[in-house]
């Protein structure tokens, strides 16, 4: 079965949520994160969380998406 490759905008305390569970699924591959805030992207590197960081959302829509989860 093919991946569903996602991506997140905004990992405030809910997006870390939402960012944490999809990357713990073996049917998704998370490609990216993105906040305009480097300190929560930073957090994602130190949680492990697969994929880019990004601070312009435009760049994470432009990876080839299937879905997007907008915190």
């Amino acid at each position: 079965m093919e991946k569903l490759r996602i991506g997140v905008i905004g990992v405030g305390a809910r997006g870390m949520c939402n960012a944490r569970a999809l990357n713990a699924r073996p049917d998704v591959e998370l490609v990216g994160t993105c906040d305009l805030r480097q300190c929560q992207l930073d957090r994602c590197d130190q949680e492990g969380l697969a994929g880019q960081r990004f601070r312009d959302y435009r760049e994470l829509l432009d990876q080839g998406l299937d879905a997007v989860c907008i915190n």
